[in-house]
């Protein structure tokens, strides 16, 4: 039976928006918004939290750790290596990939995602890249592929994990989660890259009224 874990990951050190896994929104650090979100999922396994070794991210790491959550610190750069660490340690067969600058995602998007896909099946990603808007975003990762690969890849492919399953000269099996009807032609941005980014977040999470609203409604809310 496949294993499979759902990884986030974060650090301190963002060129434009420093410290923002920590940033308050919805009255939480926003790292305690986006895993109070993806709790609860049914088919994405545990989550386990990965940050870097960094002294900047002691605090993170603390953080994340008094909230119950398994945490694994690696490499800074190699965020490729880093991941694979985590598989290693915890025998993963599968890793859920996001990035703590989505703060959106959430469990229900996320098992409508898994549920659309037999992980007894091959697949060497299978992503919501161009199907979802930017900012709702999951990948799931064959450990074994990623295993294989981590040798092959360049610098720049360590650092942005999947950039390397993307280039079809290289022919991997990549495959596509649908969304759901109407998503696709919003043409919205949700990641928390900026502090424009970031005000815009807050003042969704100020019109929804909640923290833990269905991406449903929030695409229809912004549609009106």
């Amino acid at each position: 039976m496949s294993v499979i874990a759902t990884v986030v990951s974060a650090r301190m050190a963002s060129s434009r928006l420093p410290g923002k896994a920590l940033l308050p929104l919805g009255g939480i650090p926003m790292i305690d918004f986006l895993f109070e979100r993806l709790s609860g999922s049914q088919f994405g396994g545990p989550i386990i939290f990965a940050t870097t070794t960094r002294d900047d991210d002691d605090q993170l790491s603390s953080h994340v750790a008094d909230q119950g959550f398994q945490v694994f610190r690696g490499s800074s750069e190699d965020v490729a290596g880093r991941y694979l660490a985590v598989a290693n340690k915890f025998g993963l067969d599968w890793i859920v990939r996001i990035t703590a600058d989505c703060p959106f995602v959430d469990a229900e998007t996320l098992d409508f995602c898994l549920s659309q896909f037999d992980l007894s099946e091959h697949a060497d990603l299978i992503s919501t890249k161009g199907m979802f808007p930017i900012g709702i975003d999951y990948e799931v990762i064959s450990v074994a592929t990623l295993r294989s690969e981590w040798p092959k890849m360049s610098e720049a492919e360590r650092e942005h994990l999947t950039l390397r399953f993307y280039k079809p000269e290289l022919d991997f099996c990549l495959k596509y989660f649908s969304a759901p009807l109407g998503w696709a032609s919003l043409k919205e941005t949700f990641t928390v890259d900026t502090k424009d980014d970031y005000d815009k977040a807050k003042c969704i999470v100020q019109t929804m009224g909640s923290r833990k609203f269905p991406i449903q409604d929030l695409l229809k809310t912004l549609k009106s």
